[in-house]
């Protein structure tokens, strides 16, 4: 059983006595138990802010009723939450509203850098100015021949894969994301389009073990926890 299945079942108190010995076994190795430990902590942090946000209800209520129906409004308000929260626990998240309110096309960030002051138009410069209007198949065919003649320019690899997002080509993009050995100055955007393109073809298991990831991430801590908080 994968791992992370485990982790989600204990989680669900869901294991059976075989997977339960099975996951006291792996809590000693080191990563594993990090990783539980990690999950932990973030089930608290989403349980903190729901009761957070539950406390604030009931404050406002308090100050806006008489002393007459406090009581009767607050106690009807809890058993409204409660009940609107039991029924959305019991629906399937609409996956592509989620990745539609989080998606954005990454911003071009690198022709600015290369561009030149002669009247040479270089394929760099080529490729992001399609990018930059939305043309993405043309965008895509120079970054794809960027690739074949200069392999180690890990730009072209990265934004071939958000070209292929815009496109609806979410097959190849994840080809480029989940195969490709990203140095520091992309492993986190790819990580985190991962996480969107998991969720966009309805694999919240898979997104939500990318969102973990993202979220031990300074650039995309807020949003893969709103979104954690959202699938669970």
């Amino acid at each position: 059983m994968d791992k992370n299945e485990l982790i989600q079942k204990y989680f669900e108190k869901s294991l059976s006595p075989e997977e339960a010995a099975m996951f006291e076994n792996l809590l000693a190795d080191k990563e594993f138990a990090d990783e539980v430990a990690f999950q932990k902590k973030i089930k608290k942090v989403i349980t903190h802010e729901e009761r957070a946000t539950l406390k604030d209800k009931l404050r406002t209520f308090e100050n806006q009723k008489t002393s007459t129906d406090k009581w009767w409004y607050a106690a009807a308000s809890v058993f409204v939450l409660l009940g609107t929260a039991i029924w959305f626990m019991g629906q399937k998240p609409d996956y592509d509203t989620l990745y539609a309110s989080y998606y954005e096309t990454y911003p071009n960030v690198i022709a600015p850098v290369v561009r030149n002051n002669n009247d040479t138009i270089t394929d760099t410069e080529k490729a992001f100015a399609y990018y930059e209007k939305q043309d993405y198949n043309k965008a895509l065919e120079i970054f794809q021949t960027i690739i074949r003649t200069s392999p180690q320019e890990e730009y072209a690899q990265f934004y071939s894969a958000i070209s292929y997002m815009e496109l609806a080509k979410f097959s190849e993009a994840s080809k480029i994301l989940s195969g490709t050995n990203w140095s520091k100055k992309y492993a986190d955007d790819a990580i985190w389009y991962l996480a969107l393109l998991e969720l966009k073809t309805d694999n919240p298991d898979a997104s939500r073990k990318f969102l973990l990831e993202a979220s031990k991430t300074s650039r995309y801590q807020k949003e893969s926890l709103e979104l954690l908080k959202k699938l669970d």
